[in-house]
């Protein structure tokens, strides 16, 4: 699905949201644990405006790479160093900046998923649809 707007996929919400309050002073590239504290940076992400954005569900075998340069790690992966189980994996969403994964909320973000100096950003939040976050 195009992200634009608000946006439902499954259980789960996306919401732009102001700039200023997706700066929470955490680091695009915090820990699992750090991301699950108190509705975690890890749950926002500034994305590229001037870049194609979607959403939809992960699949078996799709990689993220989370620095330029680095190889990419199994989002499967993610989920398991984030100790989410196999059967709360299903329906979970990635969003992605033209084909590439950049963010599994609640989970990780790649520096592409972060702030951007100078350049136009638009900042969602992802949300369970019945207002509550997901637990590991």
């Amino acid at each position: 699905l195009p992200l634009v707007g608000v946006v439902q996929l499954g259980g789960w919400r996306f919401r732009p949201h102001d700039a200023a309050a997706s700066h929470t002073g955490r680091s695009s590239t915090e820990t699992p644990d750090d991301a699950h504290s108190v509705r975690g940076a890890a749950w926002s992400a500034d994305l590229p405006a001037d870049r194609r954005l979607t959403v939809r569900v992960w699949r078996p075998g799709d990689r993220m790479r989370t620095r330029d340069g680095e190889a990419a790690r199994r989002v499967k992966r993610f989920f398991s160093d984030a100790r989410v189980p196999g059967p709360g994996r299903t329906g979970w969403p990635v969003v992605l900046v033209d084909d590439e994964i950049v963010w599994i909320p609640g989970i990780r973000r790649t520096v592409a998923a972060s702030e951007r100096s100078g350049r136009p950003v638009l900042c969602y939040t992802c949300e369970r649809s019945d207002g509550g976050f997901p637990s590991r």
